[in-house]
């Protein structure tokens, strides 16, 4: 096999549009689930920490009642906790940090540049061959993606730390997705992956909670009702994640945050009341088209140099 063929694995023909929009609407529900849980008391942080550690025991427990233990148990925890720590736990505490210091504006515009961050990481690695139209498609999505928060958030000004924040978390939002995809463990079941993968990442933000203070959460039927429906989202959604990430190129697979945007205003529009400006109907339409042009354009092994010196 070429260094050119070995660089990307194989997909199937269809890109996995299904999954895509699946794992990204359960996802974004937690964006409005967020919002109402404030309501009642719940700091963000509480509201990741603890569906992320239940979602990853139920799942973990599902795998083992359901799966063997994987052959290279060691391989796999150094995968999953790598995963967990660089895509979920440290993300979103820059996120949670940039929400109390910039707003949930920035914060917001921060989740739409992970598509960028990711195709530029894949041809810096020389994981796929440049290709002017996924460009186009990402721009598009971009475009669409910040139309929808210049219309629902005001910014606040831009200071240096948020800038460093607004870049620091797409930008590890990218490499996760591409370590992700380059190093994923062959053979084992997507219920071990998406658990081991949780745990890693609730047990650092319990740890940040437990610094910061933000775990504590009213013990009332409305809260731990939210909670618990939360965990069960969470575990659907991360059963779904891996069988997503197989099927799927890192740059495609970083489209899950459009996704979630669309889920998050969907929610938002049909159970929360909130009316829309009238540039959230081309914005949606924007983030439509650069998933339609990414679904014609798909990945393409990036085109290997002969060494130095050979003869044709």
């Amino acid at each position: 096999m070429s260094a050119a063929s070995a660089a990307l694995p194989a997909r199937p023909a269809a890109a996995p549009w299904g999954l895509l929009f699946a794992v990204g609407g359960l996802l974004g529900l937690a964006l409005p689930g967020a919002k109402a849980m404030a309501g009642l008391g719940v700091s963000a942080l509480a509201f990741a920490a603890w569906p992320t550690t239940v979602a990853g025991a139920l799942l973990v427990l599902l795998a083992a009642a359901r799966q063997p233990r994987p052959a290279h148990w060691g391989r796999t925890l150094r995968y999953s906790v790598v995963a967990g720590v660089m895509g979920h736990a440290v993300p979103m505490t820059v996120a949670f940090a940039l929400s109390a210091s910039a707003g949930a504006g920035i914060t917001a515009m921060a989740f739409t540049l992970p598509p960028v961050f990711t195709l530029a990481t894949t041809l810096l690695l020389r994981r796929e061959r440049f290709q002017p139209m996924r460009l186009a498609a990402i721009l598009l999505g971009l475009a669409g993606a910040l139309g929808l928060v210049l219309g629902r958030h005001a910014l606040a000004p831009l200071t240096l730390p948020a800038l460093l924040g607004l870049l620091a978390m797409p930008a590890l939002v990218g490499a996760a997705n591409v370590y992700r995809s380059v190093k994923l463990p062959p053979g084992v079941a997507a219920e071990w992956l998406g658990g081991l993968l949780l745990l890693a990442s609730g047990a650092l933000l319990l740890l940040v909670g437990l610094v910061s203070g933000g775990l504590a959460v009213p013990l009332t039927a409305p809260v731990l009702g939210g909670l618990a429906l939360q965990s069960a989202v969470m575990t659907l959604a991360y059963l779904l994640y891996f069988l997503l990430q197989r099927r799927a190129d890192p740059v495609l697979f970083s489209f899950i945050g459009q996704a979630m945007m669309v889920a998050g205003v969907a929610v938002g529009v049909l159970f929360f009341g909130e009316r829309l400006p009238w540039t959230a109907w081309p914005s949606l339409a924007l983030v439509l088209a650069a998933m339609r042009l990414m679904h014609r354009h798909p990945a393409r092994p990036a085109v290997s140099r002969p060494a130095r010196g050979a003869t044709a």
